[in-house]
């Protein structure tokens, strides 16, 4: 604003006075005594007070351009800081109630004098430690008008955001917090203090927090911090948060990306973070923001799509494979067009049972729309099975740069195509054999350690970072694209978990026969531990924790009458016991041990064979890893095996196991185990307890050591209960089966 005259001073000052009268004489204030020095009666929220303090605001919008109407609010807004420590503490409420009103009722580029900016801003800094929490929300609401920024465009040193920052540190109430996040000022200070707030306990605030995030162009943001905000708003458990988190996405996507879904992908890093990438995917396609038919029906039109890209993979293989990695798939379009097919899938069986549940007309419409998602999907998907499972061994073939694509593809396959063909099936499981038996030692970067994680955040933050590439598991990869894989060999073995199973096995034993693992085949030596790189060792066990996570649970199949196994192979249950997991427990590499020690858990609570030596062998293992010296990794990943067998087997099945021989070996065939074998209870009475001190000591030990992170912390150990569906409550009263 510009400077006013001594007389527009002087005028202004006359009529602030008359305008209060005014309001009191008015019919929007009706006949009673509506001042700021008179509203002791109207504590609670009034229609003639809210009038008065409204009527306050729209005088300041109102006032013309004009150096008088510029001097007059400049001396209204005088007048109601005047009010701020007023000892009655509605008077306070009602001049900052007024203040924020009139300061955001402002046009966006009108300034004040400095002289009444500092007033203000001192007065409102004073009433954010209020003792009314409504006064620290008004005052908080007027000082977000009134931030000064630095030189650099930051406000590290504006007291007014400095005070703001400070008091939500210290703020109580919800509301107060959440004002104070919807004004502090949009910039690089103060975006962490907003991503904080996301794990706020009052959804209030943590929807203030997303809402406010969401305002600011997702450029400003780093792409863990956008990751960041997808995540904690749209698994958010209150609706509020969630559909703010939504609003933000349908902005981000409308506004910065014009609409297109890929442009979007490519602002959140699909590779580093697909989990968050495909949360904003899935609510923009159930919002109604995209459409997946649309989408379908666009990549038709111009010949891409899944059946394009099949096409193109069909063509570069019969040319001799010239320029087959420019014919790859993206990861970004790769992620679009799994969830655009999966929500298709999903619309087109929801349509469908909704259809068979009705009749008429209403039955006709809802069998229509279902027949429209499946032509989608249809144009969407490859011409046959076939043709997909020749795509996802292209991109498998194509190494680590292509994986991503080749995770998504498998999923893809796995929930979207019908595999009741023969010849179908036949060539995807010939694939999929191709495929799990990839050598990870082959890869480029296999003889590194493999304990590693990724490379460091882009944006400086820390965190893995996608580097345009997914390394296999026994290369310091996630699992993601083998658990793809052991979706997709589900759905395409019919047969039954048992068939599942040795397939899988099937594909780790030939990777495991290449590596010098099984000499002789199916028969021979047992394995020598040294025989393999610590990489060929994960992948193997990798695909043997998933066959075994395929098979039934003891409890499930405890009437079954025995131990059972697979179908002879390369590598059956029984071998796999022998020959593979007992020698991998004492490998020299702690994540071998680590990952062999979950598959020895995982083992014995199948019921599979060897069942009789495999319980009392695995309590063995799981025990000595958590009492001795071992690596946080490895004595976590005991802690995890044992919980899963106490919870599923029972307490006292397990600790009668290690009183009654708490000196046989891994094989079973007994032997001393040392002053490290008896359990930890000590006693002779099988409560469980034991079992519990165990796990209790090994965790504070580890915790002791600094041994959290990198596999080292202890987290709740359900893994085989959630693989296998089962509850706590019944799982105690298990026991074991003969």
């Amino acid at each position: 604003m510009g400077r006013a005259t001594a007389a527009d001073v002087v005028r202004a000052d006359q009529e602030v006075p008359a305008l209060f009268n005014a309001v009191q004489r008015s019919a929007a204030a009706t006949d009673r005594n509506i001042t700021l020095a008179h509203t002791r009666a109207h504590l609670q929220k009034s229609p003639p007070a809210e009038r008065c303090i409204r009527f306050l605001a729209a005088i300041s919008a109102a006032a013309p351009p004009t150096e008088a109407g510029e001097a007059f609010v400049e001396a209204l807004l005088y007048k109601l800081a005047s009010h701020l420590d007023a000892a009655d503490k509605v008077v306070r409420l009602r001049a900052a109630h007024a203040l924020a009103l009139s300061l955001h009722a402002l046009p966006p580029d009108a300034c004040v004098d400095e002289a009444l900016a500092q007033r203000l801003a001192d007065a409102l800094r004073l009433r954010l430690r209020d003792r009314a929490a409504d006064v620290r929300r008004c005052a908080a609401r007027a000082l977000g008008r009134l931030p000064a920024a630095d030189e650099d465009g930051g406000y590290s040193e504006d007291p007014a955001t400095c005070a703001l920052v400070e008091r939500l540190g210290q703020e109580k109430n919800k509301d107060v917090r959440a004002a104070i996040l919807q004004a502090l000022p949009l910039a690089a200070g103060t975006l962490p203090v907003l991503l904080e707030r996301l794990r706020d306990v009052a959804p209030a605030v943590r929807r203030a927090a997303v809402a406010r995030l969401g305002a600011v162009p997702p450029t400003m943001l780093s792409i863990k911090q956008r990751a960041r905000l997808l995540a904690a708003g749209l698994r958010d458990r209150d609706a509020s948060v969630k559909a703010a988190a939504e609003a933000a996405v349908a902005g981000w996507l409308a506004g910065p990306c014009g609409g297109d879904a890929l442009a979007l992908l490519e602002l959140l890093d699909v590779e580093t973070y697909p989990d968050e990438a495909t949360l904003a995917l899935d609510a923009l396609l159930a919002a109604g923001a995209l459409d997946a038919a649309a989408l379908a029906k666009s990549a038709a039109a111009r010949g891409g799509g899944l059946r394009g890209a099949a096409a193109a993979a069909a063509e570069a293989a019969a040319g001799g494979g010239e320029g087959c990695l420019a014919e790859l798939m993206q990861p970004a379009e790769a992620l679009m067009w799994r969830c655009a097919c999966e929500r298709l899938q999903q619309e087109a069986v929801g349509e469908g049972l909704a259809a068979a549940a009705t009749t008429g007309a209403s039955a006709a419409v809802r069998a229509a729309a279902a027949s429209q998602r499946h032509e989608a999907l249809e144009s969407l998907l490859p011409e046959s099975a076939a043709s997909m499972a020749a795509l996802l061994l292209s991109h498998a073939a194509a190494g680590p740069r292509a994986r991503f694509a080749a995770t998504q593809l498998a999923h893809i396959a796995a929930t979207c195509l019908d595999w009741a063909d023969a010849s179908s099936r036949r060539a995807a499981a010939e694939a999929l054999q191709t495929i799990i038996a990839q050598d990870p030692s082959a890869e480029e970067g296999a003889d590194e350690d493999d304990s590693s994680g990724g490379d460091e955040d882009p944006d400086g933050e820390g965190g893995p970072a996608g580097g345009g590439s997914v390394p296999l598991f026994g290369n310091g990869g996630n699992g993601c694209y083998e658990e793809a894989l052991a979706a997709l060999a589900a759905a395409v073995h019919a047969g039954g978990q048992r068939e599942l199973c040795g397939r899988l096995l099937a594909g780790a034993g030939a990777l495991a026969a290449r590596a010098g693992l099984l000499r002789g085949g199916s028969g021979g030596d047992d394995a020598d531990p040294t025989a393999a790189a610590p990489c060929q060792w994960l992948q193997v066990l990798q695909y043997a924790s998933l066959a075994l996570r395929a098979l039934p649970a003891r409890r499930a199949a405890a009437g079954g009458g025995g131990a059972w196994d697979v179908a002879e192979g390369p590598l059956t249950l029984q071998q796999l016991w022998d020959r593979l997991l007992l020698p991998a427990a004492t490998h020299e590499s702690a994540p071998v041990r680590a990952k062999a020690l979950e598959c020895v858990s995982l083992h014995c609570l199948t019921g599979a064979r060897p069942a009789p030596a495999a319980l009392p062998a695995a309590a063995l293992l799981l025990r000595r890893a958590l009492a001795g010296p071992e690596a946080p990794e490895v004595a976590a990943s005991a802690a995890r095996g044992l919980a899963d067998v106490f919870l599923v087997l029972g307490p006292v099945a397990v600790e009668s196991v290690l009183l009654a021989a708490p000196g046989a070996d891994a094989s079973g065939s007994g032997g001393e185990a040392g002053s490290e074998g008896a359990p930890a209870g000590g006693g002779g009475a099988a409560d469980g307890r034991g079992v519990l001190q165990l796990l209790t000591a090994a965790a504070t030990r580890a915790l002791g050591a600094g041994g959290r992170g990198a596999g080292g912390s202890f987290p709740t150990p359900t893994s085989f209960m959630h693989a296998h569906n089962l509850g706590s409550t019944r799982a105690c009263q298990i026991t074991p089966q003969p």
